[in-house]
């Protein structure tokens, strides 16, 4: 496992100078990143006469971290015994960060995804459920399982599904809809109203995918429903009384 060559990116991105590096393992610019079984499976394939690749993060000199592609291939003699290993190294260092900040972003994009009291989901284009997001399993009484893969209209109350395929159809010929009313049928057989706003991403002029925020307003339509038979009575008690 000793270093007999390295080239000048070597010495230049490791920071080590030739006879810091010539000579000693590569436990030199080990981070401590990666558990032993890591590089346990490393040499168990290499050793095996197998190339191998993975992407390592290094610890330069000054303490800094730098990552590389590495492929590993064993070198073999006319015996086909295996004499040293070349292994030959692309920077990956600016691109891991930018993994790493996207990293970072999805995971607030998907906490707030997860803990908005708004139902979320996302649909192909054969109407099939591709995303929902927690608060729209928690209102509507289903499990990731009995929804993912199956049809979208199968959650919509009757009353509503001639409605919303057409909306549907809508959203497939780019139209972007809304504050439009749309009523899902839960678990429990309740008729959940919510308004809904969605869109659709498109590739070559095809839907891909549909995403849709949908506001449950099932007990503003309770209260309004009140309202207007509280008005009605109202009415009706005026017109008794100018009598």
């Amino acid at each position: 496992g000793r270093i007999i060559y390295a080239n000048e990116k070597f010495f230049e991105t490791s920071k080590y100078n030739r006879e810091e590096l010539i000579g000693k393992t590569h436990q030199v610019v080990n981070s401590s990143y990666h558990p032993k079984a890591f590089f346990k499976q490393m040499w168990e394939t290499i050793l095996s006469g197998t190339p191998w690749r993975g992407e390592i993060r290094n610890r330069a000199k000054d303490g800094s971290y730098y990552w590389v592609d590495t492929v590993i291939t064993p070198v073999l003699n006319e015996n086909r015994e295996i004499t040293q290993f070349l292994s030959v190294r692309n920077i990956i260092t600016i691109q891991k960060k930018q993994e790493e900040i996207l990293r970072a972003n999805e995971e607030k994009f998907r906490d707030i995804i997860e803990n908005t009291s708004d139902l979320i989901q996302s649909v192909d284009a054969n109407g099939q459920i591709v995303f929902v997001n927690e608060s729209w399993k928690k209102r509507l009484g289903y499990t990731g399982e009995e929804v993912i893969g199956k049809n979208i209209f199968n959650f919509i109350h009757p009353a509503n599904r001639s409605h919303c395929e057409t909306i549907f159809e809508q959203i497939k010929n780019g139209e972007e809809v809304r504050s439009v009313e749309v009523a899902f049928l839960s678990a429990e057989g309740e008729q959940v109203f919510c308004e809904a706003n969605i869109n659709a991403r498109f590739d070559n002029f095809k839907m891909v995918l549909s995403r849709g925020i949908f506001r449950d307003v099932t007990e503003a339509r309770k209260y309004q429903g009140m309202l207007q038979r509280e008005q009605a009575q109202l009415k009706s008690a005026q017109q008794i009384a100018k009598l």
